[in-house]
């Protein structure tokens, strides 16, 4: 996982919000990084419901880890869809992973390798370093219909473009350092 990128993205984004909503979603970003999870729970909860694609996708990140809240998948993967139709491409990125393995949603190949095309499509190293691993097991069938699948997508929806793996839409801020998330301490 580069929480790095994560966070650049999610820097870039609270740029284009709107200024009364991007300061719970900056609140949140801020409780997150500092590792203040029902801090950011409480910042991101009601502008993830509001369609936030970042508040979202970091609620998703929470939800998937059991950080500050009970683990569950389900409702992480819900929160990563709404924000990878949203164009958030690390959204994309677990959207994909989730699909492709079955966790928290029905399993459907076809469509998992079209959210990690999306994504890889713009830059989203994860994604390609997914997709050069499943290469071989994917056959060719599958693989253009994931490739239709992508581009149809692509004709209708917007991505945000990635200038480099660190930044979504020349984000002006470097990305903060995020907390070591300690696996056996519940937070």
């Amino acid at each position: 996982m580069r929480l790095t990128a994560t966070m650049a993205a999610m820097a870039a984004l609270l740029l284009l919000a709107a200024p009364a909503a991007r300061a719970g979603v900056e609140a949140g970003a801020d409780a997150y990084r500092q590792a203040d999870f029902p801090a950011a729970l409480k910042e991101l909860k009601p502008a993830a419901a509001k369609g936030d694609p970042v508040a979202q996708y970091l609620l998703g990140k929470m939800y998937s880890a059991g950080l500050g809240i009970e683990r569950n998948q389900k409702k992480a993967t819900e929160l990563f869809k709404a924000s990878a139709e949203a164009g958030l491409p690390y959204a994309q990125v677990d959207l994909g992973n989730a699909l492709v393995l079955g966790d928290g949603i029905e399993q459907d190949f076809i469509e998992g390798i079209k959210w990690l095309l999306i994504a890889a499509d713009v830059g989203v190293a994860e994604a390609k370093t997914q997709l050069n691993a499943m290469g071989a097991a994917v056959d060719r069938p599958t693989a253009l219909e994931a490739r239709l699948k992508a581009r149809q997508w692509e004709a209708t929806n917007k991505t945000f473009a990635l200038d480099s793996q660190e930044s979504v839409m020349a984000a002006p801020a470097v990305a903060p350092k995020l907390p070591v998330v300690d696996p056996n301490k519940r937070y």
